[in-house]
């Protein structure tokens, strides 16, 4: 990810109005492809290319970093 201001405030955008109101009680475990499939699907629905791919980028990223998911 940009390290610009504006692209870290793209990214808490993101995460507190698209992720954070669906899977902010669920632990990594729970949350499965179909779940992330259908939220992905609603936020293409909505936004931009560019905030769709951020969008990608950020759910992918804390898979990578979350101890025992992979």
């Amino acid at each position: 990810m940009d390290a610009s201001p504006i692209a870290r405030r793209r990214c808490v955008s993101i995460v507190n109005l698209e992720i954070l109101p669906v899977f902010a009680y669920r632990q990594l475990n729970e949350i499965t492809a179909d779940k992330l499939r259908v939220l992905r699907n609603e936020v293409k629905a909505r936004v931009r290319p560019p905030l769709q791919h951020t969008f990608a980028v950020i759910v992918k990223q804390v898979y990578a970093f979350a101890p025992g998911t992979t």
